[in-house]
């Protein structure tokens, strides 16, 4: 997941801030304009972290949300 986010803070630079915090329960994205409104949020548990597809559909799916 650690390249997908990478891929998500490139691809959004400069209209939008991506948040991770991760845990031992998982790892939250936090998606946040320039004016630091929540635009999107996912909290994976760590087991969801192990799926590589659910991985890809959920940065897909992020991408959707903030509109590319």
């Amino acid at each position: 997941m650690d390249m997908l986010i990478k891929q998500l803070k490139t691809v959004t630079a400069g209209r939008y801030h991506i948040i991770t915090e991760a845990s031992a329960e998982g790892l939250q994205v936090d998606c946040l304009d320039l004016q630091c409104n929540l635009v999107a949020t996912r909290r994976l548990t760590a087991a969801q972290l192990q799926n590589k597809i659910l991985m890809t559909a959920v940065y897909a799916d992020l991408k959707g949300t903030l509109g590319y």
